[in-house]
C-alpha cells in the first residue's frame, strides 16, 4: 500500500476515508529524557547551544507538562500511545513474568495499547523507531523498523543484552550490532572535555557504576553516540516517513553529575566540583551537537519535534540531601513536572510559544503530521503551532485498538523467554529487592497507578489502588506512605496515623511523612506524640520555616506554650510577612493569657492577609470574651 495513496480503513465499526495529503514532509520525533528549560534557556542565551537556539528562533517552543508518577517507562509509554497509564498498563520499571510471577524488566509486550509506530505501520506509513523505552522485544512492523531499547547501554541493563528480538526486521540485527561502540572504546580525548581527570584515572574506570562518575560516563556517552548514529544511518538508508529516536543521556548525566554543578551543593566536595562541575552542562553541549548531526542527516525539509518526559531540578531546587549510593533509587526526587517541547519545520509556526501542551498531545500531533487522525480515546489534542489546522486530518476515529492484536501480545508474552540477568541488575541497583516475587511487584504497580489517580484528583480510585497494594504486600512502605498522606489530606487523621507511623519508624528521614504524621497526631489529641517528630524535623531542616512553626504548634498543644512562644517570636522576627506564624503566635499568647498581645498578633496577620478568616474569627472570640 503506497504511503501517499488514498485508502479505506475499517476501525471499530467506523468506515473512514483517509488521505495522505501528498507531499507531507518527513517527521522526526526526538525524545530527550529529562531535558529542562531551566538549563536550556541560559545556555542558549550564552550562545552555547546553537542547534537548540535555532529551534527557539525559527520554530515553536514551550513547556511540555508531564504527569506523576514521574517514572520514565510510564511517561514514555503515555507519549507513544496518547493514552493514560490505566489504559496502556505500563505501570513500573518491572512487570510480572506470566510464567512464574517473578518481576521482569518491562517489555514491549506488557504495553496494552498500540503506539504511534503500530498505528502508522498498519496504515501504510513507513516508520522507524530507535531506542524508545520498552520496545524490546522489537515489534514486527510491516512498514518500518525497530531498534529496541535493549540495544543500547540502558540505565537498567548496562552491558547485558537479550539474545533475540533486538531489532526488527531481524535481517538488520548484524548491521545494527556491528556498528555499535562499546564503553571501553571511549577514549580519554573524548572524555577530557567533560571532566577534569587524568588519563590514568580514566583508564582505570570502565564498569557501569552509578556511584562512579568516571565509569558511568563511558556508558552515557557511548549510548548517546550509538543511538544518534543509528538514527542518522538508518534514516539515510531507509527514509521512513516518521523517525522516532530516544536518548537517555541528558537525564542520566543529571543524576550522576547534577549535584556537582554550580552553585555548590552540600553533598559534594571542592575536589569533586573541580573535576565534574561542568560535566552536566557539557552533556547539553554534546546533545546540541548530536541534534545538529541528525538534522543534517535528515534534511531541512523535515518536521522536527523534540520532547522530554519531565524536567530536571537544578540550582537551589535540587534535593538538599544526596546519598551517592542511592542515586538511582531516589532519582524521581530530581524530576521536575515541566518538561520541554521544541518543534521546527516548514509548517511549524515561526517564533511561537506553546503554552498548554501535555505529554498526551504528542501522539495525536505525530499522527496528524503523518496524515492520520487521532482516536477518540486519546485525550490529547493536536498542537496547532506544529500542525496548522489546514493540514490536520479529518474527524477522530472511534478507536485504533482491536481484540486480536491484544490477544496476540498476551500469547507472545506468555510464551516468551526473558533474561534473568537484567533482573539481577535491577536488584543490584536497589530498584527491587532480591527475592521480590509477584506480590511485591504488583504492589509497586498498584502504588504507581494510585499515584496517577491521586494526581488526577480521583481520590477514591487512588485509595482503592493503595489498599490493593497493601493487600498484596502488607509491608510495602510506598503504599503505606501514599495511603497515609491521602487519608491525612482528607482529614481522616485517625486512619492516617497507623500508615504514617509505620513509614516514619522505618525511615525517619522521610520529611513529608513526618510532617503529615506530626499534624495528624496533634489533630487527634496526641500532641505529646507529635513533639519528638516535630523536633526531629526542625533539627534536620532548620531552614524550613514550616517545620519550626509546626514544632511550636506541637509544643503549645502539648501544654508547653512557653516553648512555643520562643520559636514563634523568632520566626516572625526573621519573617515578618508570615501570616500563619502570626496567627499561631496569637494562639500562643491566648494560652499564656496575654490577650492584648494576642489581639496585636492577629491584627498583624490581617494586615498581611486581609482575607485571613482564621485571624478574623479569633479576634471576634477575643472581643466576645472581653465583653
Amino acid at each position: 500500500m503506497s504511503r501517499c495513496s488514498r485508502w479505506v480503513v475499517l476501525l471499530s465499526g467506523l468506515l473512514l476515508l483517509v488521505g495522505c495529503g501528498g507531499g507531507r514532509p518527513p517527521v522526526v520525533l526526538i525524545g530527550l529524557d529529562g531535558l529542562d528549560w531551566h538549563i536550556l534557556t541560559p545556555m542558549i542565551e550564552a550562545g552555547e547551544l546553537p542547534n537548540f537556539a535555532r529551534f527557539v528562533k525559527e520554530g515553536s517552543t514551550g513547556i511540555l507538562r508531564s504527569e506523576e508518577p514521574l517514572l520514565s517507562p510510564i511517561i514514555w509509554s503515555t507519549i507513544a500511545t496518547g493514552l493514560p497509564p490505566d489504559r496502556h498498563r505500563v505501570l513500573d520499571f518491572t512487570a510480572p513474568d506470566p510464567e512464574g510471577g517473578d518481576p521482569m524488566v518491562v517489555t514491549s509486550l506488557h504495553r496494552r495499547a498500540k503506539a504511534f509506530w503500530n498505528l502508522l505501520s498498519e496504515q501504510g506509513v513507513s516508520v522507524g523507531v530507535i531506542g524508545w523505552w520498552a520496545t524490546w522485544p522489537a515489534e514486527p512492523l510491516e512498514h518500518g523498523f525497530v531498534v529496541s531499547d535493549r540495544v543500547g547501554y540502558h540505565a537498567f541493563i548496562g552491558e547485558h543484552r537479550p539474545r533475540a528480538a533486538l531489532v526488527h526486521p531481524p535481517s538488520l540485527t548484524d548491521r545494527v550490532l556491528g556498528s555499535l561502540r562499546s564503553p571501553s572504546d571511549v577514549t580519554f580525548d573524548e572524555a577530557r572535555r567533560f571532566m577534569n581527570v587524568t588519563p590514568d584515572e580514566f583508564a582505570a574506570k570502565d564498569a557501569l557504576d552509578f556511584t562512579d562518575p568516571i565509569g558511568h560516563f563511558r556508558h552515557i556517552y557511548v549510548t548517546m553516540e550509538n543511538m544518534n548514529r543509528l538514527a542518522e544511518t538508518l534514516y539515510r538508508e531507509r527514509r521512513p516517513a516518521v523517525l522516532a529516536v530516544y536518548l537517555e543521556g541528558i537525564d542520566s548525566a543529571g543524576h550522576t553529575y547534577g549535584r556537582f554543578a554550580p552553585p555548590d551543593h552540600p553533598s559534594t566536595t571542592a575536589g569533586e566540583r573541580e573535576r565534574f562541575g561542568d560535566t552536566f552542562a557539557e552533556f547539553y553541549r554534546y546533545q546540541d551537537s548530536l541534534l545538529g548531526r541528525l538534522v543534517a542527516a535528515v534534511g531541512e525539509d523535515a518536521t522536527y519535534v523534540i520532547v522530554s518526559d519531565h524536567g530536571f531540578l537544578t540550582g537551589s531546587d535540587r534535593p538538599a540531601r544526596v546519598d551517592p549510593a542511592r542515586i538511582t533509587i531516589e532519582a524521581v526526587r530530581w524530576h521536575r513536572i515541566e518538561g520541554a517541547l521544541l518543534a521546527l519545520g516548514p509548517n511549524v509556526t515561526r517564533g511561537a510559544t506553546i503554552s498548554d501542551a501535555t505529554i498526551r498531545d504528542v501522539c495525536p500531533t505525530v499522527l496528524a503530521l503523518a496524515g492520520l487522525p487521532a482516536s477518540r480515546e486519546m485525550e490529547g489534542k493536536v498542537i496547532a503551532q506544529i500542525t496548522p489546522p489546514e493540514l490536520q486530518p479529518g474527524p477522530r476515529v472511534h478507536s485504533y485498538e482491536d481484540a486480536a492484536w491484544l490477544k496476540s501480545r498476551q500469547a507472545d508474552l506468555a510464551g516468551g523467554a526473558f533474561d534473568g540477568d537484567v533482573m539481577e541488575r535491577l536488584a543490584a541497583l536497589g530498584y527491587i529487592d532480591e527475592g521480590d516475587g509477584e506480590d511485591a511487584h504488583n504492589a509497586r504497580s498498584w502504588v504507581n497507578l494510585g499515584s496517577y489517580y491521586r494526581n488526577r484528583e480521583e481520590l477514591a480510585r487512588a485509595e482503592r489502588c493503595f489498599r490493593r497494594a497493601l493487600e498484596i504486600d502488607p509491608e510495602n512502605l510506598q503504599a503505606h506512605s501514599n495511603l497515609g498522606r491521602l487519608l491525612y489530606r482528607a482529614a481522616r487523621h485517625d486512619e492516617a496515623v497507623p500508615h504514617l507511623s509505620l513509614v516514619w519508624e522505618r525511615d525517619p528521614t522521610h520529611a513529608s511523612v513526618g510532617q503529615s504524621l506530626c499534624i495528624s497526631f496533634t489533630m487527634t489529641g496526641r500532641a505529646a506524640d507529635a513533639v519528638p517528630i516535630a523536633e526531629s524535623l526542625s533539627e534536620a531542616y532548620p531552614d524550613i520555616r514550616a517545620f519550626r512553626v509546626n514544632l511550636a504548634i506541637a509544643y503549645r498543644m502539648a501544654g508547653r506554650p512557653d516553648a512555643a512562644l520562643g520559636i514563634l517570636e523568632a520566626v516572625v522576627a526573621g519573617h515578618p510577612g508570615d501570616a500563619t506564624a502570626w496567627d499561631n503566635l496569637g494562639d500562643t499568647y491566648v494560652e499564656l493569657d496575654r490577650s492584648s498581645d494576642a489581639e496585636s498578633a492577629y491584627r498583624h496577620a490581617l494586615r498581611i492577609d486581609p482575607g485571613d478568616t482564621y485571624a478574623i474569627t479569633k479576634l471576634e472570640a477575643l472581643a466576645t470574651r472581653d465583653e
